[in-house]
């Protein structure tokens, strides 16, 4: 049996200390629990794009048994300053980045992100999210999980219309800008949202809106990342899952 999992630092084991290799990584549990052999594609700071594509790759081309899809943060942009590198836009950049004369600083990259976030709404970006899992879906053999979606249950909800002020997240408030939009806006943005995200097979989903990132119960070597107690829950809780299925 072959599993392939694909996700962004929390797959790749990020303050684990052997991350990948570490028998502690959540998917190494997995597949020691099913006898099978994985194939770790996590990589740090990986967008939902990137993500999307190698688990399309895996699907259409290497068909493994089962590909775990480790959704990650949804403004999260890769850009190639040039061939042999490149500067990942994320809410929190960690470091300063240098590559020949381009050196930005951290403040200056966290300017920049926060621009590219005004740029690039997060609304856009989970309806993205949506048709990735959708194309996937169709495909087979693959199970989601929410590794740093944000998303909140009520935008899974119609009844949340009924007192917008009261029934939405502080979130799903945000993703709206809620208190910039009249009535008719809100509840048309909350529809398209709602419609998107019902197109989507629950069924598919280990934790939906439930994400690994507010399940952290320990941290690793970094002191940043999930630790192995961190890691044995997740794996529990997809193993449990995959039982139920």
């Amino acid at each position: 049996m072959k599993f392939t999992f694909t996700g962004c630092s929390f797959t790749l084991g990020e303050g684990l200390e052997l991350e990948k290799a570490d028998r502690q990584n959540y998917c190494n549990l997995v597949g020691s629990h099913y006898l099978a052999d994985v194939h770790n594609l996590g990589e740090k700071g990986n967008s939902n794009y990137n993500i999307f594509m190698s688990a399309l790759n895996e699907l259409l081309y290497n068909k493994p048994d089962m590909v775990f899809v480790q959704w990650s943060g949804l403004n999260r942009q890769w850009l190639y300053p040039g061939p042999d590198t490149h500067l990942i836009i994320s809410a929190e950049p960690q470091s300063d980045y240098t590559y020949r004369d381009l050196k930005l600083s951290r403040s200056q990259l966290q300017f920049f992100a926060d621009q590219y976030q005004l740029l690039n709404h997060d609304y856009h970006n989970t309806l993205e999210m949506v048709r990735y899992s959708n194309v996937l879906a169709k495909l087979g053999n693959v199970t989601f999980i929410n590794g740093l979606l944000p998303w909140q249950k009520d935008i899974a909800n119609l009844t949340s219309l009924s007192d917008p002020a009261k029934c939405f997240s502080k979130y799903t408030k945000n993703l709206l800008d809620f208190d910039t939009r009249d009535d008719k806006e809100l509840t048309d943005f909350f529809i398209k949202l709602f419609e998107a995200v019902s197109t989507l097979d629950h069924k598919l989903w280990v934790n939906m809106f439930d994400s690994m990132y507010t399940n952290i119960i320990d941290t690793g070597t970094d002191d940043r990342h999930p630790g192995p107690k961190s890691h044995q829950q997740y794996a529990d809780t997809i193993i449990n899952y995959l039982e139920k299925k």
